[in-house]
């Protein structure tokens, strides 16, 4: 298995920070293993971890009734799940759900909350990434 310090970095999110400022973030994070069907939230849900997928799949599902359910999104090592707290919302507006086992970095949010404030870089990835 690679390091912790390797396996961040196949991340693109992570990947498109500066040394300084990835080095920095890379003390909150710890590799996890994430398996099919785990959901990492679910609706109203508090949203208490941030999930950096290396190489895993984790779809977004929004409810369209009681029985169905649509997929709205789906992340894989191209961003984060978690989205909502980097606009400081804590609470999941839908379900995420993981489709594709493998490992991704995970943070606290509390520790993505106080990360964000300081770190330029991880602010203007995750401002690049939500207007492409």
């Amino acid at each position: 298995m690679l390091a912790a310090n390797q396996l961040s970095t196949t991340n693109h999110l992570l990947a498109a920070m500066s040394r300084q400022a990835y080095q920095r973030m890379l003390t909150g994070l710890k590799p996890v293993e994430l398996t099919y069907g785990q959901v990492l939230y679910e609706p109203k849900g508090p949203i208490r971890y941030i999930y950096f997928p290396i190489n895993c799949l984790v779809s977004l599902l929004t409810g369209v009734d009681k029985r169905r359910t649509l997929e709205v999104g789906m992340v894989g090592n191209e961003g984060m799940v978690g989205m909502p707290m980097a606009l400081g919302i804590g609470i999941s507006a839908v379900r995420a759900l993981v489709q594709g086992s493998g490992t991704a970095m995970r943070m606290t949010a509390a520790r993505f909350r106080a990360e964000l404030k300081k770190n330029l870089p991880l602010q203007q990835a995750l401002f690049a990434i939500t207007i492409s």
